[in-house]
């Protein structure tokens, strides 16, 4: 039997569904990938099930909170990651 998994997803006002993840840089060339909220990411992930994923840089002291307006002002404010498709299977345990 395999241990649950729990994960975060945020629906935008346009009805996109988006798998939320914090990733941080401690390692250089290694980001980590942590269920959200982790106080020590940089950055949050917004994934679609099909597309581009995109990232936001949390400002120094932001609150890394899950709450609905979070979400929405961080996505508004975050960038495309590029071409190559997110993995979530690379997650490193916490």
């Amino acid at each position: 039997m395999s241990s649950p998994r729990v994960e975060i997803y945020f629906l935008d006002g346009e009805g996109v569904r988006w798998r939320v993840h914090d990733v941080d840089y401690r390692t250089p060339g290694k980001p980590r990938v942590n269920l959200p909220p982790e106080a020590r990411s940089t950055y949050r992930a917004f994934v679609p099930r099909s597309g581009a994923a995109r990232v936001y840089r949390f400002l120094p002291g932001e609150p890394r909170g899950l709450t609905t307006e979070h979400l929405a002002r961080q996505l508004a404010g975050s960038e495309y990651l590029g071409a190559d498709p997110f993995d979530p299977t690379s997650r490193t345990p916490l």
